[in-house]
């Protein structure tokens, strides 16, 4: 059973919009348009899976797709939240929106705040390519469970490796189907995921 709209870490999250610059969730938009005609995203039984994020241009918060957005006919800003703050060692994150952040926001944060350089977090899911890749590209212990500070702090850890950031993509072995991809941008981003994963199908 999937379990990504289930929030595990503590929560402050106000309920109110927030300013979302239109070019960016036109970035959003498109890229999901993308992850779901794969079949990276979406939803199954009333679950949604699957959730993109960018990080603003003030380098210390980022903007991610709500709990469930992966169920929503048409998407909307609405479905968007804003992670403001998040703390590892307390299993804790604050967001603004309309709708709660991902559950999977502190796996994002994770790979942000290891490097620097990457302004987009893309998570989906493909059962082929993560049984193809597990232990193969970087991968997670299967100890680091989907939404515990134990698989933030191992796509931490993991993301200091040079490996990685040559591969920008992680296996997440304790999340499985779960593969994490980063990049410089969003479309780009989704757009190396989604062929990495059609070539593996050839």
């Amino acid at each position: 059973m999937r379990t990504e709209n289930y929030i595990k870490f503590t929560h402050d999250w106000q309920e109110k919009a927030f300013d979302l610059d239109e070019e960016l969730f036109g970035q959003f938009v498109k890229g999901r348009e993308k992850l779901m005609a794969a079949g990276l995203m979406g939803g199954a039984e009333g679950i949604g899976f699957g959730n993109m994020s960018v990080r603003s241009k003030d380098q210390r918060t980022f903007v991610i797709t709500g709990t469930g957005a992966g169920l929503q006919p048409e998407f909307l800003p609405r479905h968007m939240a804003l992670v403001t703050d998040y703390a590892f060692d307390r299993n804790f994150v604050r967001s603004i929106g309309l709708t709660p952040a991902s559950s999977e926001s502190l796996s994002h944060a994770a790979i942000y705040q290891a490097l620097p350089d990457v302004q987009a977090v893309v998570h989906v899911h493909h059962k082929k390519f993560w049984t193809q890749q597990l232990n193969k590209l970087p991968t997670t212990s299967t100890l680091a469970e989907f939404g515990t500070v134990e698989l933030a702090r191992a796509l931490y850890n993991l993301s200091m490796s040079q490996d990685v950031r040559a591969g920008q993509m992680i296996v997440m072995g304790g999340h499985p189907e779960g593969i994490i991809a980063f990049g410089s941008d969003l479309l780009s981003c989704i757009d190396q995921l989604i062929e990495n994963i059609t070539r593996s199908d050839l």
